[in-house]
């Protein structure tokens, strides 16, 4: 059970880092497909509100002497990750590759 629990919280930086990739991906590409931009900032977006929230609960449970989980509002961490998935999918569809190469 606790390797599971060590997995899951694996997971958590690594979407993060998906959703900054697929960011990075967005904004480096050349040219700038919007539809491809567009979705890497609504997982940014929605990175963003899953850190707030997260951080929100972590604060009210403080305050109220309660606990709180990590994992109680993965969905918005989770909907991010798809949106950046999304994303690099867009650019890989448009383009026929992750990066061009210098050649």
């Amino acid at each position: 059970m606790e390797i599971l629990l060590l997995a899951a919280l694996a997971a958590l930086p690594l979407g993060g880092l998906v959703v900054l990739l697929a960011l990075l991906v967005a904004l480096t590409a050349s040219p700038r497909r919007p539809p491809v931009l567009a979705s890497a900032l609504v997982g940014l977006l929605l990175l963003g509100a899953w850190v707030v929230i997260t951080a929100a609960g972590g604060v009210r449970a403080d305050e109220t002497g309660t606990s709180s989980s990590i994992f109680s509002d993965v969905g918005w961490l989770v909907a991010a990750v798809a949106a950046a998935v999304g994303s690099l999918a867009l650019h890989v569809r448009s383009t026929g590759r992750l990066r061009r190469s210098a050649s």
